[in-house]
């Protein structure tokens, strides 16, 4: 019938294409690279195609999967990275090693520095303190004691330094002067605070200025405070000169009171601290 003609001519072009296509020089070029998975590798390019197959009752199709070579450029660049990032690694994986080949000994001395001599005898307690210090001036106070310490180095010192200045104009009577030449109407005072220090008019200066420094946390006018205070040394040197050419018996109060801005009786009890060595303000 016309049915059975229609599928036979079907089946018969079917079979001519495909002995055509079989016999191309493309399918023979190709066959040899015809795979059953679907595999995409570096430098290798898969090519899909399709053929048709003929059966009486269905028409079946299979996937082939052609593969053939891919960029021999893109593969010299790829083993170039490969050989490029291979010794950049080496490389520093060498550097690296020389580094600690280095450092081991430097760390090796420290350590036996460290465990050398026995405990509480090597200085601990100065290390201790100096850590101490170090954190603290990082943290910018001193934990529970912080503000106890701002008020006596604050209010404390300006009111010590406003009472050292009273005492030393009233005990130095109309013997006051700014200028460090003594006049020649001027007796030597050598009684009341002046018992206690050679110039506390100066030092209540000091205390003073040292107190606003400390409790407005300026540190341009601690510096500038212990430039006054340089200051200050070389005016009572000068002023000193004068008196010893005056007053036969300076040189004998000065042995007598050896504190200049701080009394002798505070130096001594800050002599642990200072090993006994004299302090500038002391005189």
């Amino acid at each position: 019938n016309k049915m059975n003609i229609r599928y036979l001519l079907a089946c018969l072009t079917t079979c001519s294409q495909a002995a055509a296509f079989s016999s191309s020089p493309l399918f023979r070029q190709h066959t040899s690279g015809l795979r059953s998975t679907t595999v995409q590798n570096k430098g290798r390019v898969l090519l899909f195609g399709r053929i048709a197959t003929n059966d009486r009752k269905d028409q079946k199709l299979t996937n082939l999967h052609l593969s053939t070579n891919g960029n021999d450029d893109e593969e010299k660049k790829r083993a170039a990275i490969d050989v490029t990032t291979s010794k950049v690694q080496s490389d520093a994986n060498a550097n690296s090693q020389n580094i600690l080949n280095e450092i081991a000994p430097i760390v090796t001395k420290i350590k036996d520095n460290l465990l050398s001599g026995d405990f509480g005898s090597r200085g601990e307690a100065y290390f201790a303190a100096q850590v101490v210090l170090i954190l603290c001036i990082l943290y910018g106070s001193i934990p529970l004691l912080g503000d106890l310490v701002t008020f006596l180095l604050g209010p404390c010192t300006i009111l010590v330094g406003i009472v050292v200045t009273a005492l030393g104009i009233r005990d130095l009577g109309t013997n006051l002067s700014p200028w460090p030449k003594v006049p020649e109407n001027t007796q030597l005072v050598t009684d009341g605070i002046y018992g206690e220090l050679r110039h506390p008019i100066y030092a209540g200066l000091l205390y003073c200025c040292l107190g606003i420094s400390m409790w407005t946390g300026s540190a341009m006018r601690v510096l500038l405070t212990v430039v006054l205070w340089q200051l200050l040394e070389r005016k009572c040197d000068y002023e000193e000169t004068t008196l010893v050419k005056k007053f036969r018996g300076y040189r004998n109060y000065t042995a007598k009171v050896s504190g200049k801005f701080v009394p002798e009786k505070i130096l001594s009890a800050m002599s642990p601290f200072t090993d006994g060595k004299n302090s500038s303000w002391g005189g």
